[in-house]
């Protein structure tokens, strides 16, 4: 499959190429090692975007609460992507060299507009209490929707483009393997932010196994840490999650 960038090209936005949508094979289902990872950033922009869109146009204590939250969410998706590049780019351009090209300079663009959304929102939270902030968040707001729709759309043209080669040569069993290692390699400090996003994201059903896969991987306190997320998020923590402790 020397020639096989050929037919699963990816287009990044405003660079020049032909684009061709991946057919996903027939047969099987196979696993998605991007879905799981994909889903908790999505989740975690469009809850954080939601919160922007309802909060007060006034400095406030609550209103920083909102600007940590949607930091907080940028900083998931720029993670997500740096363990893509550092975790599954190296083994695509292995089978298909410069496969990933594209979707690199969709991760450069997208790490430029996260920037400068970090800056503003830390421009934003350090204005005095009481003061008017209307307009600034009507900016914020449509800048934030930008940056998660580009993040939203990458995610699913990389699923379309990856996916076939990777399920071409790799198992099912190899893949998840690389996942595990892709969380593991998660900062301490969000690991516990993307848990809960990812168990907000699957069917309840699975929650209980994904959280205690993560129990192993973190301290103690940063486990409580987690089953308090998934409760502000209201996605209840039964009690299967406490017999994983």
């Amino acid at each position: 499959m020397d020639n096989y960038i050929s037919d699963f090209t990816y287009r990044g936005p405003r660079h020049d190429g032909p684009f061709h949508r991946s057919a996903v094979p027939t047969g099987a289902e196979r696993f998605d090692v991007y879905l799981a990872l994909h889903k908790a950033v999505r989740e975690s922009l469009q809850s954080s975007l939601s919160a922007l869109c309802s909060a007060a146009s006034v400095a406030s204590a609550e209103l920083r609460s909102v600007f940590d939250r949607a930091e907080l969410a940028i900083e998931l998706a720029e993670s997500v992507a740096g363990l893509e590049q550092r975790h599954l780019h190296p083994l695509i351009d292995s089978l298909s060299p410069e496969l990933t090209r594209h979707a690199a300079v969709d991760h450069a663009e997208g790490s430029a507009a996260a920037s400068a959304l970090r800056h503003f929102l830390r421009g934003l939270r350090n204005r005095p209490e009481g003061t008017e902030l209307r307009r600034e968040m009507a900016v914020l707001e449509s800048d934030f929707a930008a940056y998660s729709a580009d993040v939203a759309c990458h995610m699913q043209r990389e699923r379309e483009a990856h996916n076939p080669l990777l399920w071409l040569h790799e198992s099912d069993e190899a893949l998840l393997g690389l996942k595990r290692s892709m969380i593991d390699d998660v900062p301490l400090h969000l690991r516990c932010s993307l848990a809960a996003w990812m168990a907000r994201s699957v069917r309840p059903a699975d929650r209980p196994a994904l959280v205690a896969a993560v129990r192993h991987s973190v301290p103690a306190q940063a486990y409580d840490m987690l089953l308090d997320q998934l409760q502000m998020q209201s996605c209840p923590a039964p009690a299967a999650f406490a017999q994983a402790a």
